[in-house]
């Protein structure tokens, strides 16, 4: 992640708006049986990325508003306590979803994209370029000065792009 992201709050979210539409009219075309489907390269079906992006969006959601990010994600204290790699947060993430139905995925997903817009909406550009550590005091020293629009940026438009290619391997695979 750059240190030197020149980005305004109307850009980003207009970003934010473009990868989002990609992924609507990507979940436009499926049949239930197709977001259901576990599928490759990951293993894990569509429902399994939209629940994933919900929650590393409300992640970003509870970073910005100085809350626990980790907590907000539903990973205790305790479990990142032993340094978990994104492997086994992701893990954990699948498992709090694993159980839980396609409409209500779909709208946690919705939810926290929509609450993260209103959080960034209210942000200024300068707000953009703040040190993640302004956000979370307890930032490990590699992110701590670098501004928290990288991890913006990472969890929200970068973050449907990676995915949204997934998915669509998934389903050609």
């Amino acid at each position: 992640m750059t240190n030197d992201i020149t980005m305004t709050t109307a850009e980003l979210l207009e970003n934010m708006d473009a990868a989002r539409e990609q992924v609507d009219a990507f979940l436009a075309e499926l049949t239930p049986a197709q977001i259901a489907a576990p599928s490759t390269p990951t293993a894990w079906s569509i429902k399994d990325h939209i629940a994933h992006l919900g929650v590393w969006a409300e992640g970003m959601v509870a970073l910005l508003n100085h809350q626990s990010r980790w907590g907000a994600m539903g990973l205790s204290p305790e479990f990142m306590a032993t340094h978990p790699g994104y492997d086994q947060m992701n893990h954990e993430i699948y498992l709090r979803f694993e159980n839980v139905a396609w409409p209500d995925v779909l709208a946690y997903f919705n939810d926290m994209h929509a609450t993260l817009k209103s959080v960034i909406v209210a942000m200024t550009d300068s707000d953009l370029q703040r040190p993640y550590g302004e956000f979370d005091p307890n930032a490990l020293p590699d992110r701590a000065q670098r501004p928290v629009v990288g991890w913006i940026i990472g969890n929200t438009y970068e973050h449907y792009e990676e995915h949204l290619q997934w998915m669509m391997e998934g389903l050609e695979g």
